[in-house]
This record gives C-alpha cells, sequence and structure tokens, in this order.
C-alpha cells in the first residue's frame, strides 16, 4: 500500500451518533405522481476504516441477513419487487444496506418493515458451524480470481479513487 503521508484525505464526514430514533431520514418526493412506486433504503455504516474484523463481521452479517431479509419481505410479505439486503462499500465504508420498492406500500410503511424484521433478527439461534460456514464462504469469494477483466479493473479502480492502493486488500481481508 501507498505510505500514509502520501495517500489523499478521506472523503468522510463523522456524523453525531443517534441516542434516539434510528437517524436521519432523507426523502424525495416523486415528481409524477401517477408513478405509484415507492422506496425505502436503510442504512447501517460502520465509518471505522481501519478496523479491518469490523469491516469483516459486517460482510458476514450481510450475508447472513440477506436471505431471510428478502424471504420474509418479498415472499412472505409482497411488499416489492425489488428486495435486497446485503452490504456495500463506498470509499472504503462499509454499511449493511436494506432496500425495499414497491408499487403497493409507500415509503414510511416500508422503512418500518425493515426496522421491523432488524429488530426481531437475531443471531442467538445460530450454531457456530452455520457461522463458521458463512465465514468459510466469505473467505472463498474474497479469493476467488476475478473472472472478467471489468471486475478486476473496477476493484484496482477503487483503489485508485481511495488513494491507498492496496492491491493485496482482498488476501488481507480474508486472512
Amino acid at each position: 500500500p501507498l505510505p500514509e503521508g502520501q495517500r489523499g484525505e478521506p472523503k468522510l464526514a463523522r456524523l453525531p451518533v443517534v441516542r434516539k430514533g434510528y437517524g436521519s431520514v432523507l426523502q424525495r418526493m416523486e415528481p409524477n405522481v401517477a408513478d405509484p412506486n415507492s422506496a425505502a433504503v436503510v442504512q447501517f455504516q460502520n465509518a471505522d476504516r481501519e478496523d479491518l474484523k469490523q469491516q469483516m463481521a459486517m460482510e458476514v452479517l450481510a450475508i447472513i441477513m440477506g436471505n431471510p431479509f428478502f424471504s420474509e419481505l418479498r415472499t412472505k410479505q409482497q411488499l416489492g419487487y425489488i428486495v435486497y439486503g446485503g452490504v456495500a462499500n463506498k470509499e472504503g465504508v462499509r454499511s449493511l444496506v436494506f432496500t425495499v420498492q414497491s408499487s403497493v406500500a409507500d415509503a414510511d410503511v416500508l422503512t418500518q418493515k425493515i426496522f421491523a424484521f432488524i429488530d426481531g433478527f437475531s443471531l442467538k439461534e445460530m450454531k457456530e458451524e452455520q457461522m463458521a460456514g458463512f465465514i468459510s464462504g466469505l473467505v472463498r469469494n474474497k479469493l476467488q480470481t476475478d473472472k472478467k477483466l471489468t471486475t478486476e479493473v473496477g476493484r484496482h479502480w477503487a483503489e485508485i479513487v481511495l488513494a491507498q492502493y492496496d492491491w493485496t486488500r482482498r488476501e488481507e481481508e480474508a486472512a
């Protein structure tokens, strides 16, 4: 990696921790009043770029929660045609991301349903073997050779954008 003193400044703003409620809400009205679609995106960010263990724990948690989130909101509740639970990595900051787009419920209802799922989710019943399986799956994915040149270029370009130039990041994250 590029030495610390030669790196650019991160594009990261630290916001105050919210003690009540769920944080900031950003809303945008649909300009086309005839469009029946609504969407909600709920993100939980971990801004500590230096704690690799926390960052990887967020990725494992996203993998664990992704299928149950889809199953509950898309299959059982039939809330939306786009339902996604996973992880995002924007400028080195990982986030758990829950997205629902729907034509049957408005954004407030979708947001409430997302938080209801999150509030009801627990890892207490998960066995150590199951957790180990999720972790080993993530490690396999991290160490997998890029199948397309565009994937490799995108990965390297992200390092350039962040001015970190850590060409072995996948291996470090898998370790």
